[in-house]
């Protein structure tokens, strides 16, 4: 009679390889001639192509994960594009009339053509993004010449809905040497918006100065 085992094991090396070894063992026992054959085994390369495929498959499920959220980010962006536009076009049809409207009224028109600037600016970036990841590419920048002022003009336009506090004085300034700068303007206006909103949002009192200067040449 014989039974059949096969037990893995780790193995520490000593000495300079240090590490360790994956091994096999199997073991027969011949119950009938009182011996035990034992046969043991490297394992060490099936070990790390088996870890290499669960990491590659939880690399894959990471990915369909985030293809999915972009995905349904995508059609968000897509499904406000519409009614922004609408929005949009009934408040430049509000803004014609502005001479008439009190000054709350006005200080709500530019609180909301500032909120659709802002969303505007989201949408345009998720759109983008999901394009370029459905494409099998990382998101690639638009490069166009824009100016430095332009930018901050935008932001200027978005400030009312950046929830400043009202004893919050937010100031641009841009240095006359400041050349115009070729990169993706949309992607530019976005980075800055994000870091003026935590400025805003961060500074309970005092001043956020936003500031372009060209520094020295290498």
């Amino acid at each position: 009679r014989t039974s059949f085992h096969t037990v893995e094991y780790r193995l520490k090396r000593g000495g300079d390889k240090g590490g360790e070894l994956w091994v096999e063992s199997s073991l027969v026992f011949d119950l009938s001639a009182g011996v035990v054959h034992v046969v043991t085994r490297d394992i060490g390369a099936r070990h790390e192509a088996e870890k290499q495929r669960d990491l590659a498959k939880e690399a894959e499920a990471a990915k369909q994960t985030v293809l999915q959220w972009l995905g349904y980010m995508s059609a968000v962006a897509h499904d406000l594009k519409t009614p922004l536009t609408s929005f949009e076009m009934s408040l430049e049809e509000v803004a014609s009339e502005s001479d008439s409207l009190s000054d709350v009224a006005r200080h709500s028109l530019e609180l909301a053509q500032a909120s659709v600037g802002v969303l505007r600016g989201t949408v345009a970036q998720a759109i983008h993004v999901r394009q370029s990841v459905t494409e099998g590419a990382l998101p690639t920048p638009r490069p166009t010449d824009v100016s430095i002022g332009a930018v901050f003009a935008k932001l200027r336009h978005m400030l009312p809905a950046l929830s400043a506090a009202e004893d919050v004085e937010v100031s641009f300034d841009v240095r006359w040497d400041v050349p115009t700068v070729v990169c993706d303007e949309d992607s530019l206006l976005q980075m800055t918006l994000n870091l003026l909103s935590n400025a805003c949002k961060y500074t309970p009192r005092g001043s956020v100065w936003v500031r372009a200067l060209r520094t020295a040449e290498s």
